[in-house]
């Protein structure tokens, strides 16, 4: 099962000598997971510690009112931008899967993103995780429960680096490094937000079936990314109403949403 796989996951921290990475330390995830064709994939996820450094404080110095949908989605794009060339070495851990695998495009997309469903569910709140000190019924349950959580964190928000330093992250945490990865491999995708479902799911043009919305007559199928076995275009029925999610990012032209 899933969860039998999940269960050997490991994370390290590993100090290099000075000769090798001048005061520098490589964080470490290993990973271990199944694709969609229950095929069972590993690999190290690495973050260089002076990656982090510089993305936690490109984040917490970053301006924004973050109050409506265009300024969310000026974030995503600020922020993938800033990391991307830090993800090179989990890029390279994928390449790597690719090869030996010999997956085509659909296989590759699949591969990265049940990589991430597979992360266990962490909220991201901009406050203390306070059950108190939010009216949203969702996160007071999950609070209540003793469900994981990360607060306070400006935006609600993860960076991708950041993400990939603890694997931490909730819905836009999860979108916006999928979004970040996929854009540095070529993909036609999209960052999707909801205010009445209070959820972020990607989106990517690539020949599919389920749901999509359409921009500038491409059709850009939902992913869910919180939980596995999710494929493209299917959501679950209570988050399903197209009408209620509106494109927040797109990456064809960096668009944001007006």
């Amino acid at each position: 099962t899933v969860q039998d796989v999940t269960e050997v996951q490991r994370t390290e921290v590993i100090h290099l000598p000075d000769s090798v990475t001048p005061l520098d330390t490589l964080i470490v995830h290993h990973r271990k997971w199944k694709s969609f064709n229950d095929s069972v994939f590993e690999g190290d996820i690495k973050i260089w510690k002076s990656d982090l450094t510089r993305s936690f404080h490109y984040h917490n110095s970053y301006y924004s009112s973050a109050g409506s949908l265009k300024a969310y989605g000026s974030i995503y794009k600020d922020f993938a931008v800033n990391d991307s060339s830090s993800l090179s070495m989990i890029s390279t851990m994928f390449d790597s899967i690719r090869k030996f695998s010999d997956l085509n495009k659909i296989e590759f997309a699949e591969l990265m993103v049940s990589c991430i469903q597979d992360v266990p569910y962490s909220l991201v709140l901009d406050q203390r995780c306070d059950p108190a000190l939010y009216s949203d019924r969702l996160i007071r349950d999950q609070l209540n429960k003793g469900g994981d959580c990360l607060g306070p964190v400006k935006f609600g928000l993860q960076s991708p680096v950041e993400f990939m330093s603890d694997l931490k992250g909730d819905c836009d945490t999860r979108t916006l490094f999928l979004f970040t990865l996929l854009t540095h491999y070529g993909y036609d995708c999209a960052i999707f937000c909801s205010t009445i479902y209070g959820h972020s799911v990607l989106g990517v043009s690539l020949p599919s079936t389920g749901l999509y919305k359409t921009y500038q007559g491409k059709r850009y199928y939902l992913w869910e990314t919180t939980n596995t076995g999710f494929p493209i275009g299917y959501l679950p029925k209570d988050i399903s109403n197209l009408n209620y999610w509106e494109f927040a990012l797109l990456n064809n032209q960096q668009k944001t949403q007006s």
